[in-house]
């Protein structure tokens, strides 16, 4: 998709460059609630741009890419990568956070809470395998998110 094709309703993702991430997440809602094959169109447009769309104050808990990556950490390798990451020394989305962007893309990014909400993410679940928290400690170069919690075992 170039910058300048168009999409439904006259849009195009330099139009929706122009847009704030409200705005670009009510565009987005519309068009899925829309339902045409040209609406979801503008939506996957939306989804797969990079751009961030989100309403104020960031991403729900109900947002499908919550729910994406809910599923990515809460898999087996998802559990598992985090367990190796905290024995590595690291942060536990450390592990998990390459798995989620491997399957996003630019749907996962510095925008939206989205990195918070995955160490909330990973937070729910090291509990649950036998771990608690420690502080923080800075990401891995390269890492999308820049310090996440570090877990030890109980």
């Amino acid at each position: 998709m170039t910058l300048t094709e168009g999409l439904a309703g006259g849009w195009t993702i330099e139009k929706l460059k122009a847009r704030s991430p409200e705005e670009r997440y009510t565009v987005w809602r519309n068009a899925l609630r829309k339902g045409t094959p040209e609406a979801l169109q503008l939506a996957r447009a939306i989804e797969g741009s990079g751009l961030d769309y989100a309403e104020k104050g960031g991403i729900s808990m109900s947002d499908p890419r919550v729910l994406e990556m809910r599923d990515i950490i809460e898999s087996a390798d998802g559990r598992k990568a985090c367990i190796q990451a905290t024995a590595a020394g690291l942060p536990a989305l450390a592990g998990v956070e390459p798995l989620i962007v491997a399957k996003m893309g630019n749907r996962y990014g510095a925008f939206s809470q989205m990195t918070v909400t995955a160490g909330s993410l990973v937070g729910e679940i090291m509990p649950s395998l036998g771990y608690r928290i420690s502080g923080q400690r800075k990401m891995p170069d390269g890492s999308v998110a820049q310090t996440a919690a570090f877990w030890i075992l109980k």
